[in-house]
């Protein structure tokens, strides 16, 4: 079983398009790692979905590997990435990196 990466406490809003449809949800990011990321989403998807994810900075296509729905936070999408383009990579990276995020280990 391979170590999971760290995920970083890192709130951004991001724009989500769950199996290509072409309306979109929101949700806030609660932790990013370089692998995957945790959203708080105004909408429910189903495990398997694949959806497209749309940060200020970076975007790409995830899928959602679990979720879980509370009366008080709302849903919460785990998703794992699928596609990054080497620039979108790159700026994840710098993200992760920079000084005042907050490591969850």
């Amino acid at each position: 079983m391979s170590v999971p990466a760290p995920r970083f406490d890192i709130e951004l809003p991001v724009e989500l398009r769950a199996g290509g449809s072409i309306e979109p949800f929101l949700g806030v990011s609660v932790n990013i790692s370089s692998s995957g990321m945790l959203v708080l989403a105004e909408e429910e998807r189903d495990r398997g979905t694949s959806v497209e994810f749309q940060f200020n900075q970076f975007g790409g296509t995830g899928e959602v590997i679990w979720t879980r729905t509370d009366e008080e936070d709302g849903t919460l999408l785990g998703m794992k990435f699928v596609t990054l383009k080497r620039k979108d990579r790159k700026t994840l990276e710098r993200i992760l990196a920079s000084p005042t995020t907050v490591s969850r280990a």
